[in-house]
């Protein structure tokens, strides 16, 4: 039994804001549980690694197809924060990704200031 998936262009626009806002919400929970790494009981580290390794692989995926293909450029890294830090740093180079980084990121840092 074999399962194709083919995605058109026309998918990425109701599937791209399903994976964002999935992915900001994954966000918010992984970085809360990594500001309180410390203090959770070994149980609590068991339970809450497969969410965080989850969201990692939904940042990465985002990355690499969503980005990818809304920025026509292929991925030089391999999460979207670094994609934005690279996107910032360029500046007047480039104004439209820059100027899209830093709105990215100033949504990102109200979560986990010096994120992005």
């Amino acid at each position: 039994m074999t399962i194709t998936i083919t995605l058109t262009w026309w998918d990425l626009l109701w599937f791209t804001p399903l994976v964002l806002w999935s992915l900001w919400w994954n966000f918010i929970a992984t970085m809360s549980i990594r500001d309180r790494w410390g203090m959770l009981s070994r149980t609590n580290k068991v339970l809450a690694a497969p969410p965080v390794v989850f969201s990692f692989l939904q940042d990465v995926l985002a990355n690499l197809v969503i980005a990818t293909a809304l920025a026509l450029e292929w991925p030089r890294q391999w999460t979207l924060t670094e994609r934005f830090q690279r996107w910032k740093a360029l500046g007047a180079a480039a104004p439209r990704r820059s100027a899209a980084a830093t709105r990215a990121c100033k949504h990102i840092n109200q979560f986990d200031p010096g994120h992005c």
